[in-house]
């Protein structure tokens, strides 16, 4: 049997002190990679400013790097993963520029203003849900609730636009009105000046009217009389021209007429978080002048203080018909308060 106690002290404290050392090597590096890891969460991603080969600028946190790719986190957009063959070149604020660069003979030239990248370029639709309580005043009085749903793009001056709307009315527990309504409209800009060019088509189911469905189809050109840029009041104005037709059919009224199609679109953004917005749609029988209807819409958007989604609506609808049909006054007009949530 060996005899520990031969074996010199020393020989046991110089192992220990190896493996102490071993240990406090890997100490040391674990709190270096936690400390740098550290201080990455503290200091956040590297912000870079990007231009697209369009022309277009956006700033973001530079979250991965990969030789066709990279991915950035945009304040609005969110993340976005861009192409390298649509990056023109990379902008990294945050680095020290070069020092002693020899200077250039040739005249220094003016910077250009930065054009920032639009929400509605990156294939960005806004859509919006609207729940509204309506009161409407034409041979009698009567009180119903709508929903809609809207659709909205817009770049460089072309704007695309969808809209559903379902509106149901009951009166002493029977249902007096159902209506369905689907809404398409297309602007597109000419030649980057105050002239577009627009179409629209308009269908409505009503099983209470006359007509069980009515179709509205039109097109023609448009000029802005005043642009929110441009203007030291926020304000759009817009005229409309056009021709079109409507078709009723499925009911007791079966029709198919030309008409005249003017409208006018207003828009104010008179405050902070607040707007009035106005329309009127004109339909204009195109072989009878004297018949003729009209569409009016005038709502006021509030935002609700401390939410980037939620609004306040108040808003007027206004019906007129200039032979109306025998169960209907020539003019209706309804009352509306609703609550907005955009997304």
């Amino acid at each position: 049997m060996r005899n520990f106690a031969a074996i010199p002290l020393s020989n046991f404290t110089e192992g220990i002190k190896v493996e102490g050392d071993r240990r406090l090597i890997g100490l040391r590096w674990w709190l270096a990679v936690s400390l740098s890891y550290l201080s990455i969460l503290a200091f956040g991603r590297e912000v870079i400013h990007v231009t697209l080969t369009n022309g277009d600028q956006l700033s973001g946190q530079l979250l991965t790097s990969f030789p066709m790719t990279l991915t950035v986190k945009h304040a609005m957009l969110g993340d976005l993963t861009l192409q390298r063959s649509q990056i023109a070149s990379l902008d990294h604020p945050n680095q020290d520029p070069p020092k002693d660069q020899p200077k250039s003979s040739s005249p220094a030239k003016k910077p250009t203003a930065k054009k920032e990248v639009d929400a509605s370029k990156v294939n960005r639709w806004k859509k919006r849900i609207d729940v509204a309580f309506r009161g409407e005043r034409g041979q009698q009085q009567k009180h119903n609730l709508g929903l809609r749903f809207d659709l909205k793009q817009k770049e460089d001056g072309n704007r695309w636009y969808c809209s559903l709307r379902y509106l149901t009315e009951e009166r002493d527990h029977r249902k007096t009105r159902e209506n369905l309504q689907a809404r398409l409209e297309r602007d597109g800009q000419l030649d980057k000046n105050r002239l577009f060019y627009w179409w629209k088509a308009h269908l409505e189911e009503d099983r209470f009217r006359t007509w069980y469905r009515r179709f509205e189809g039109s097109s023609g050109l448009g000029y802005f009389l005043l642009r929110k840029a441009e203007t030291p009041w926020k304000m759009d104005l817009q005229v409309l021209a056009g021709v079109g037709g409507t078709t009723t059919w499925g009911g007791e009224e079966e029709t198919s007429s030309p008409e005249l199609t003017p409208s006018i679109r207003w828009l104010w953004n008179f405050a902070e978080g607040q707007s009035l917005k106005a329309r009127s749609d004109f339909f204009a029988v195109a072989d009878n002048t004297a018949d003729w209807r009209s569409r009016t819409e005038v709502n006021w958007e509030i935002s609700v203080k401390g939410s980037e989604h939620l609004k306040f609506r108040l808003g007027l609808e206004n019906e007129y018909a200039s032979i109306p049909p025998p169960d209907r006054d020539s003019q209706t007009l309804r009352y509306t308060s609703g609550l907005i949530y955009d997304f």
